[in-house]
């Protein structure tokens, strides 16, 4: 990220359930303009609603209260105080607990029906776009001809290479290969 920076691309980055308490790396060196939720955001003329994903699914209470011990300011103290080696390790684990439950929430829960259902309240608000992350289900979906009432739920870059490219107003889905 440290070289899309220094070409002058314009990160903003939406922490999640895995990244949080972004530091100063990201605000100071990377120039990141870093959200701890969902922001509307004006691109092109358009209301953007952008999101990591991971607060769509409210029927989700275990996560729900976890994401507020995690995000709260206590944990951002007590990961400031900890050691880094700490720290690092407790996330790992966290990350790996969760890896291994995806799939059964994929079971338990209909995830594109709760990405659309988001996407519909968004669009009631005012909103043009919707685009979030999160679920590592990469589609688009357009509700009229134009680009308005757009839906891009982007999938993942470590395992799917999936992304977002706005380009000449047009929003679209892209794989990195």
């Amino acid at each position: 990220m440290l070289r899309l920076a220094q070409l002058g691309t314009r990160i903003v980055y939406f922490e999640g359930n895995h990244d949080f308490h972004m530091g100063p790396y990201f605000t100071e060196t990377l120039q990141a303009e870093v959200h701890p939720g969902p922001a509307i955001i004006n691109i092109d003329g358009k209301r953007v609603f952008l999101c990591h994903g991971d607060q769509i699914n409210h029927r989700d209470y275990g996560y729900t209260l976890l994401r507020a011990v995690l995000h709260s300011h206590v944990s951002k103290l007590m990961i400031l105080l900890a050691p880094v080696a700490l720290t690092s390790f407790i996330a790992e684990r966290m990350s790996r607990q969760s890896s291994r439950k995806h799939g059964s929430r994929r079971l338990r829960w209909d995830y594109p029906a709760i990405i659309r259902r988001f996407a519909r309240h968004q669009f009631k608000r005012g909103c043009d776009t919707v685009i979030c992350g999160h679920f590592h289900m990469p589609f688009i979906e357009r509700s009229g001809s134009d680009d308005d009432g757009i839906l891009l739920s982007l999938g993942d870059w470590i395992n799917q290479y999936s992304y977002a490219e706005l380009v000449d107003g047009h929003l679209s889905l892209r794989v990195f290969s």
